[in-house]
């Protein structure tokens, strides 16, 4: 007959139990849920996991708290979080902790090309290949990207949409980096779509990252930044070598390299200088100012400066730990300014862009024979502008519901 103690230990068992510094993260990767807890706390599911039950449970947690911990009540608050399940809840087949991930993948391609791309001799190519970039573009301005690169086929429209595909090609490559280094490490990465303000972004979730201790989560985190540079080195070798005459590339490759080094400069810079759209380079400033949730702490914070600030986010922002509360308060200043610029940004530049272009495709739809190239060009543009103005929002209005149900952090 099984026991209270068989029950409690068969859902602890869905938690797993990672270490950060002081603090320890349980989690429940199946949901994609991972709350910070102090010691006591990861004793106490430790213990319950054992199979030891409450009484010890709650013993082993009192004499690491130095004081009495009331288990119940600290239960409940992991049944609130998601974390525990309740007593009506069918209890699934016990989810993958980290370990298991990195097993079921032992033997596939996953963590023998994920162990090759990011081990050790692999981040020394790409810090060679950094150094090789900056070296070219400090040293030879005709391979300094420009602005007017990005028309590779002299017309706009013909140039954007042409290179759009491969575009997206390098964005969702990118993200496979995050990808495969998170499963190499026993990380349960997925990918998904998302936006950033009014931008389309590809997006990896990373949240099974904080399982791990945070020296490990750098390579992971970098991933994506990594595949970029090499991009970005190919590029320019290639015109490198096409410009001193060792190789003679057709005109439109020397063209659509330049392109290519101008998107991989744009995309390296926007994960530095964007980092209050939670960017690579905020993942990696947050795990080294070993934050938790900098972002919403900052998001908070900032709403509660304001009149309309409501009562609800100065208490979920209380229940922030201080040390995150007190990051986010410098962070803050970088949010604000941050979005001030985005703001105007799209106000003076993408806005009029937009509806210039606009223009120019009803211009060329209303005066152009059906089906000819210039028309199919124009409605392919239409459906460009149509998907770039309304998939943001629908986006953000998709992962808004879904934070209120508890599945997206």
């Amino acid at each position: 007959m099984r026991t209270s103690d068989d029950i409690l230990r068969d859902r602890a068992v869905l938690i797993t139990i990672g270490h950060d510094g002081g603090s320890h993260v349980l989690g429940r990767p199946d949901r994609g849920i991972f709350v910070t807890v102090p010691k006591p706390g990861a004793v106490f599911i430790a213990a319950l996991q054992r199979g030891s039950g409450m009484a010890v449970a709650v013993r082993e947690a009192s004499s690491a708290a130095g004081c009495d911990i009331d288990g119940e009540e600290f239960l409940a608050d992991l049944v609130a979080e998601g974390l525990f399940p309740a007593e009506d809840e069918r209890i699934d087949p016990k989810p993958r902790s980290p370990e298991a991930v990195r097993s079921s993948f032992s033997r596939a391609w996953v963590r023998r090309w994920g162990g090759a791309a990011f081990g050790r001799p692999a981040w020394f190519g790409y810090g060679a290949a950094a150094a090789f970039v900056l070296g070219v573009l400090v040293m030879d301005p005709d391979l300094r990207p420009h602005w007017r690169d990005a028309w590779f086929l002299g017309e706009p429209l013909l140039s954007l949409l042409t290179f759009l595909p491969l575009a997206l090609a390098i964005a969702a490559t990118h993200e496979a980096g995050h990808w495969l280094a998170g499963r190499a490490m026993g990380v349960d990465a997925r990918f998904r779509v998302s936006q950033r303000a009014l931008y389309l972004v590809f997006e990896t979730d990373l949240t099974p990252l904080v399982a791990l201790p945070r020296r490990q989560r750098y390579g992971v985190l970098l991933a994506g930044m990594a595949w970029d540079v090499v991009l970005l080195a190919g590029a320019l070798s290639l015109r490198l070598i096409h410009d001193v005459g060792i190789v003679i590339l057709p005109e439109i490759v020397d063209r659509i390299l330049a392109t290519l080094a101008l998107n991989q400069c744009v995309v390296l810079t926007w994960q530095w200088a964007a980092l209050f759209l939670r960017t690579d380079g905020y993942a990696v400033l947050a795990n080294a100012l070993r934050c938790h949730n900098l972002y919403r702490a900052t998001w908070l914070t900032v709403r509660s400066l304001v009149p309309f600030g409501g009562g609800s986010d100065r208490h979920e922002l209380a229940r922030i730990s201080a040390h995150d509360r007190r990051a986010a308060r410098g962070f803050a200043l970088c949010w604000v300014v941050g979005m001030a610029v985005l703001s105007a940004w799209t106000i003076v530049l993408v806005i009029p862009a937009g509806l210039d272009l606009g223009r120019a495709v009803a211009h060329d739809l209303s005066t152009s024979p059906a089906l000819s190239w210039t028309f199919v060009l124009s409605i392919l543009g239409l459906a460009y502008l149509f998907v770039r103005v309304f998939a943001p929002p629908a986006l953000a209005l998709r992962e808004r519901r879904l934070r209120l149900r508890g599945r997206l952090m």
